[in-house]
């Protein structure tokens, strides 16, 4: 296994300790309504007559049976249904829980902790992408539910979006009700994914000073204090190749200057133009001539040109004058 799915191993163990709880299964936490639930004022009677029979229960497996029980009685009842369908979840009955809770996620019957648990229960079977859009439906609903938010941030941590989880596991602190230790637990393994393991252990131990009882805590705070004994220093800066000494520079310089002393030789070789014959006194040849008028033509279309240049500036030049005398003087 390694450190990546052990971090969110961990983050989904906090995540279903962090539901509604089953005061007779071991390692859950007695459940609160929300106040700002959409059933708060009238599941809290059905909520104690859970309490009370799972109180009365000897295991998980009869507490399931009890709470089963009571939802076939009541098929209609939104918070009976929740806990049974945690109660499922726990017993590893994923797709039994989500049949459950799917009734309550649409239409009129939608509530925001439905689509929590639903949330939830599409994390356990892997199917982050909805449990993404389940948590996002339950904070349409209520824009304030913490645990939306920390389901929400565990299914994007695994989609490998580490920083929009940070988000949302923030956000859920900010809204959160009762002990925050499951969400600081979650957050402080989102931050070890990215590297930050100083940070990480920070909120671990201030998760562990609120609830020291919790045994995933001190399990994550181990397991990271060890990843930050062991992580191997920074990799060291590539060294600067060093300098030539200065009587290499001036060996390369001087077999430089030998090249490009060679070079030219070899091209005034190429381009040089065999002697020519002596000329005998008093004969002039038809070539000579030719070239000598050549260059008397070319002197003069030279000076031809020379002159309208300078024709052409003067007249530029007395344009300007001109343009610069006659300018209104409000301009």
């Amino acid at each position: 296994m390694n450190i990546r799915t052990l971090f969110f191993t961990a983050a989904l163990s906090a995540l279903s300790i962090s539901s509604l709880g089953l005061s007779g299964c071991s390692g859950n936490s007695a459940h609160s309504t929300h106040s700002n639930s959409p059933y708060s004022k009238t599941s809290n009677i059905v909520d104690r007559a859970i309490q009370k029979a799972l109180a009365e229960a000897k295991s998980d497996q009869e507490s399931l049976t009890i709470l089963g029980q009571m939802h076939t009685r009541d098929p209609k009842n939104q918070a009976v249904a929740i806990h049974y369908a945690q109660a499922l979840r726990n017993d590893e009955q994923i797709n039994p829980s989500r049949r459950v809770l799917e009734k309550f996620t649409k239409g009129e019957n939608k509530s925001a902790e439905a689509l929590t648990e639903l949330s939830i229960t599409n994390i356990a079977l892997g199917d982050f992408k909805t449990a993404e859009m389940n948590a996002l439906d339950a904070l349409e609903l209520s824009p304030n539910d913490g645990r939306a938010y920390l389901s929400m941030g565990t299914a994007l941590d695994a989609q490998g979006r580490h920083e929009d989880a940070e988000t949302a596991f923030r956000s859920g602190i900010k809204n959160w009700k009762g002990d925050p230790a499951p969400i600081l637990n979650n957050l402080a393994l989102n931050l070890a994914s990215q590297g930050r393991l100083k940070q990480s252990l920070e909120i671990l131990r201030k998760a562990k000073k609120i609830s020291p009882h919790r045994m995933e805590i001190e399990r994550n705070l181990r397991i990271i204090s060890t990843l930050q004994e062991t992580a191997g220093p920074m990799p060291p800066v590539p060294k600067v190749k060093p300098e030539h000494s200065t009587a290499e520079e001036n060996s390369s310089e001087e077999k430089e200057e030998e090249k490009i002393v060679n070079k030219d030789n070899s091209d005034k070789k190429k381009t040089s133009k065999a002697p020519l014959p002596p000329k005998k006194a008093g004969i002039t040849s038809s070539n000579n001539l030719n070239t000598k008028a050549k260059i008397d033509n070319t002197s003069k279309i030279k000076d031809d040109i020379k002159d309208d240049v300078e024709k052409e500036t003067t007249k530029k030049d007395a344009t300007k004058k001109a343009v610069i005398k006659y300018r209104p003087l409000n301009e």
